[in-house]
This record gives C-alpha cells, sequence and structure tokens, in this order.
C-alpha cells in the first residue's frame, strides 16, 4: 500500500474504466511477482522473471517488444533453469 497514491482510488479504479490494457510474450511461466520502475528510460517500465532464469523489461505505457531481455542461464557453468518437476513433483 502506498499512502501517498493520490491518482488510483475507489473511483478511478473500477470496472467502467480499469483493467487490462495489454499482454506481453515471455517464454515461460512468472512466478515471481512483476516489478514496476518509474522513470527507468524516460518512460514507464516493469520487469517480470520467468521460470526460465529470464528477465523482461517492458514499457508500461504501450505493447510491443521488450526493451530488454536478461538471460541468467549459463550452460558452461552449469547454471540452469529449476527444472519443473522440481517445482510441482510433477513430471511434464
Amino acid at each position: 500500500m502506498n499512502i501517498n497514491e493520490t491518482i488510483l482510488n475507489p473511483r478511478s479504479v473500477n470496472a467502467a474504466g480499469f483493467g487490462k490494457l495489454y499482454s506481453y510474450y515471455v517464454d515461460g511461466a512468472v512466478y515471481g511477482q512483476p516489478l514496476y520502475v518509474p522513470g527507468l528510460r524516460d518512460t514507464m517500465c516493469f520487469t517480470v522473471a520467468t521460470m526460465n532464469d529470464k528477465v523482461y523489461a517492458f514499457d508500461a505505457d504501450k505493447s510491443g517488444a521488450p526493451l530488454w531481455i536478461r538471460n541468467f542461464t549459463d550452460e558452461v557453468r552449469r547454471v540452469t533453469p529449476v527444472p519443473v518437476a522440481d517445482i510441482t513433483n510433477r513430471t511434464i
């Protein structure tokens, strides 16, 4: 909760004027909470991390390609995504 918030309130957040504007492609399930980063690159930006060890940054004001993508896997150093079976206790 942000006690200094002045735009989002019960009047402005309702079914008639608030909802999903865009969807963005990422390479796997997003298990982390999206992180909003104000003032990054002169745009409203948010980042998401996927189960495939990639972090994406998107412009929150429009749809389109990511601003940047960072892949944290490194096969040489044996840094790989956690297998889905380790998370769900099931195989695919």
